[in-house]
């Protein structure tokens, strides 16, 4: 399954495989659609994944809007 930079992860998937990791093996007859790939590096769980909170925590903190008190009350709340 081919996601977007960005893109909400499928649910079930634990890991992102970046496409410059990957060998087109076989395409479809439209030569849009990758049928077969293959995957030349070992994926680990977790690999390219960000989650949103941790983005925003960072993006507050870098903007001085987040003090200790909202870092201990927002971490247990955004499952980080």
């Amino acid at each position: 399954m081919r996601i977007n930079t960005g893109a909400p992860v499928p649910s079930g998937a634990d890991c992102v495989v970046q496409v410059e990791d990957t060998k087109l093996i076989q395409e479809a007859d439209d030569g849009k659609t990758e049928v077969e790939i293959e995957i030349l590096v070992p994926p680990t769980v977790g690999q390219d994944i960000r989650y949103v909170a941790r983005f925003k925590l960072l993006l507050w903190c870098s903007l001085g809007l987040c003090s200790y008190a909202c870092y201990i009350a927002f971490v247990p709340s955004s499952g980080i």
